[in-house]
């Protein structure tokens, strides 16, 4: 019967596979060939399981089982019968508690022991296991492992390394007196140790009285033999074991299963965090976006470190820190570390670190230490050196501002839509590389007009503060309000005008308004010569200023004008008044304050005339040259929808859109031949499946992870205090209002927006047009210097930003009050008389 591959026996040299012995005997097979101390055995072949569908054990095998007892394990009279599923003890699934195992098991109840195995690989908890494990095999393939029963003094199992705390230099071994049975059911607490670089730590569990039962010699040799098992099959493994006669047995080995899930603390903690550039990228983007602002932030940065000073030796041997965004899960982090190292590096920062945290807009310190290869050169000669690089800066920005956009016109005219039309990569990555080279490389204009922005507006909020003006936050808004020339307003005052027109015409508007379908819509429109003019300029000069509009993936008004209807729609509909008068009288208000309290010739005063025209400069030219950005991801846009054209007409990929499931590094090394991998939507249709799952996930503002933080399994959400009371944020534009909420997910879901107060997780430059609409805007994310903040004060909309939480706390056509000044939101009682 040997012969025959039905009953194995762990003494004889055959060869056995995992499909006769299953997983477990298969592991135990192979350990006893290698000379480990694993009891001896006999395995009844899973063949024979296949053959009876797992239901019938004949007398005639029950007797071969019997006869190979006599034979192979004859001088045991008590005997472990475990299941053996093929599936089972694999690295992804362990089925662990899924099958029966019996000890203690006399030779006559072995067979019914057997056939106790069996039936327990047929029960709904078996089969529940493997529903919630998608892709399982339902045939499990049962072997059965009869073994000789160790008359166990010590047992207990052992991790290859500790799977409490993820550290892969360390081993865990749990031990108990007598079966290891009792620990693996919870019924009696195990004495816990944990060994790493040879030292033992020993965890006592429940009374601090409990004694060690294993000594040092018994627990290094216990953490060899895992050390052991794992060089052997090349996997870190959990394993059992007894100790009888002062003799170590190995009963099982198997692979930690959901590795990937564990994170390892010993590795590199990373703090990701998505507070800022969330304005910019919110929710999900796409491999190509992040593959190409990637490469941006890394450049933007350096050229940032250039600016103020930063030598360019020290800014190669810090390359590595300039790697400051992060992907997980398809959305786009801040690394805080390389953020921090990044500053570490600048000029005068380990002489007021403080200082330079503030006026970078640090909220906290960073729970890690950082650190970067540092200067050889002297601080102070470093810091005078900035200083005079800043001096030279802040004498030429307007000078170098008016030169930027010279340039940026022309780079951007050299690349007209039309000359890319119907192009082959090869040419359309030309015009890229040109565009990189010509802007993306030459972006310190803005940040420089950037950094002045928040040096300026910083200085004049403390200078408030030090003549205790009272809502000193508050005065400075109010102080910058009303500036003019703001790109950022305009396309709300354009399509303010394409409703006035249509409002000259009764019947017009009536038919547009109640029309539904949105082509339909657009048909009127382009039916009026005027109207259709004013529409058509729009989107010639903003079609590209949308929602997300950095994000290269994103369908704009300029490829689907479809977009503007409903917002057209609401404009006819909404009373928008203009404050530009009252914010004028409230900005000579608070001058006049602030004389009486500083006076009108002290050099205080004049240093903060000075700041003030600077900031109100500084924070203009932030918001245009925001634009400016908006303009070159357009081009860039444009770029690789034509790449993925042309892809698409040649068969390489389904739609033209799926070019954003590819990175600029794999477009690029497809197009010379250098991609090792040849099918370009097989790495696409792969993404979106990845890009499916993702999209249940909700994740946090910040995130910690160790090691690698992709495999999102070892991201752990960091968690914050919530303080009770009001709600509360930033108040960035004055104005006390009381309203219906109306919670707005994105531009396009604005219907009962018109006179309710705004709540967004986060904005950006695209929702500009809908501002108007609303009585107020409270937004989740944002500072004072955000978009949000600086156009809210401009039209004179009374807002709040950084409100945390607000958008799962406040529901639509809830009331509430909100102070644009002191950033603080009562929520109203629904009895009360909400009648402003």
């Amino acid at each position: 019967m040997e012969n025959d591959r039905i009953i194995l026996s762990s003494s004889t040299d055959c060869a056995v596979t995992v499909n006769q012995a299953g997983g477990k005997g298969f592991s135990l097979w192979q350990l006893k060939k290698e000379g480990f101390p694993v009891p001896p055995f006999i395995i009844l072949s899973a063949d024979y399981y296949r053959k009876e569908n797992g239901k019938s054990l004949s007398k005639e095998i029950g007797e071969k089982i019997l006869e190979a007892i006599d034979r192979d394990l004859s001088a045991y009279t008590l005997f472990s019968v475990r299941s053996s599923s093929v599936m089972e003890d694999g690295s992804e699934l362990s089925f662990a508690g899924q099958f029966k195992s019996l000890l203690n098991v006399k030779k006559e109840d072995v067979i019914s022991a057997v056939r106790d195995v069996w039936n327990s690989a047929n029960t709904e908890t078996v089969q529940s296991y493997l529903d919630h494990n998608s892709g399982a095999n339902s045939n499990v393939g049962m072997a059965v492992v009869i073994q000789a029963m160790i008359p166990s003094e010590i047992s207990g199992v052992a991790f290859a390394i500790d799977p409490v705390t993820g550290n892969r230099n360390a081993k865990r071994i749990s031990a108990i007196k007598g079966l290891g049975e009792q620990l693996v059911s919870g019924e009696v607490d195990a004495c816990e140790y944990v060994i790493e670089s040879g030292e033992i730590t020993f965890i006592q569990n429940g009374s601090s009285q409990k004694k060690s039962v294993l000594s040092d010699d018994q627990l290094r040799e216990i953490a060899e033999l895992v050390d052991a098992t794992t060089t052997f099959f090349g996997l870190y493994q959990d394993i059992e074991w007894a100790i009888a006669s002062n003799k170590l047995y190995l009963l099982q080995s198997r692979p930690i299963t959901h590795l990937a899930d564990l994170p390892d603390e010993k590795d590199e903690l990373i703090i990701w965090d998505n507070s800022n550039i969330t304005e910019s990228y919110p929710g999900m983007t796409t491999p190509l976006t992040f593959s190409f602002i990637e490469d941006i932030y890394r450049e933007v940065y350096k050229q940032f470190c250039r600016v103020l000073g930063v030598e360019e030796s020290l800014i190669i041997r810090n390359e590595k820190i300039f790697s400051m965004l992060g992907h997980l899960k398809f959305r786009v982090y801040y690394n805080l570390g390389n953020w921090y190292r990044v500053l570490h590096l600048l000029p005068g920062y380990e002489i007021n670190a403080g200082f330079m945290e503030q006026m970078m807009g640090v909220k906290e310190q960073l729970p890690i230490k950082v650190k970067t290869i540092p200067s050889k050169q002297n601080k102070y000669f470093r810091l005078m050196r900035m200083i005079t690089h800043i001096l030279s800066q802040w004498m030429s920005i307007e000078k170098s501002t008016k030169t930027f956009y010279e340039k940026f016109q022309k780079a951007l005219d050299a690349v007209p839509a039309e000359s890319l039309k119907n192009k082959a990569p090869t040419h359309l990555r030309e015009a890229y590389e040109e565009l990189e080279k010509r802007l993306i490389t030459k972006w310190d204009t803005p940040l420089v007009n950037d950094f002045f922005a928040m040096v300026a507006f910083g200085i004049v909020v403390k200078q408030l503060e030090s003549i205790q003006i009272e809502n000193p936050k508050a005065k400075a808004n109010s102080l910058l309000a009303d500036e003019g020339g703001i790109i950022s307003t305009e396309p709300s005052r354009e399509l303010e005008h394409i409703a006035e027109e249509i409002k000259k015409n009764e019947s017009l508007k009536e038919q547009f308004l109640s029309t539904e379908n949105v082509s339909e819509c657009l048909k009127i429109i382009y039916a009026d010569d005027k109207i259709s003019r004013l529409f058509k300029r729009y989107i010639d000069q903003f079609g590209d200023r949308w929602a997300e509009e950095l994000k290269l993936e994103t369908i704009t008004p300029t490829h689907e004008p479809e977009l503007l209807i409903p917002m057209i729609k609401m404009y006819l509909t909404a009373d928008i008044t203009r404050k530009s008068g009252t914010l004028q009288d409230e900005r000579k208000e608070t001058l006049k304050e602030v004389n009486n309290l500083m006076g009108f010739f002290s050099p205080k005063k004049i240093v903060f005339n000075l700041m003030l025209s600077q900031a109100r400069k500084r924070v203009k030219g932030r918001e245009n040259l925001r634009y400016e950005r908006t303009r070159l991801f357009a081009k860039i846009r444009e770029i690789f929808i034509e790449w993925g054209k042309y892809y698409y007409r040649n068969g390489l990929l389904q739609s033209h859109r799926d070019i954003f499931f590819l990175t600029k590094s794999e477009l690029f090394k497809f197009s010379s031949g250098t991609l090792s991998d040849l099918s370009l939507q097989a790495l696409v249709d792969k993404r979106k499946m990845e890009w499916e799952e993702a999209k249940k996930l909700n994740l946090p503002e910040r995130i910690q992870s160790f090691g690698n933080p992709n495999t999102f399994n070892q991201i752990k959400e960091q968690e914050f205090s919530i303080v009770d009371g009001d709600l509360s944020g930033i108040g960035c534009s004055k104005g006390v209002v009381k309203g219906k909420v109306r919670i707005v997910h994105s531009p396009s879901d604005i219907e009962g927006l018109s006179g309710c107060i705004m709540v967004a997780e986060k904005t950006d430059p695209g929702w500009t047009p809908i501002f108007p609409l609303a009585k107020a805007i409270l937004v989740e994310r944002g500072s004072l210097l955000s978009h949000a903040a600086i156009v809210a004060r401009e039209m004179g909309i009374p807002a709040i930003v950084s409100i945390p939480n607000v958008m799962n706390i406040l529901k639509n056509d809830m009331w509430i009050q909100m102070d644009g000044s002191t950033g603080l939101i009562s929520v109203l009682d629904q009895e009360e008389d909400h009648h402003e």
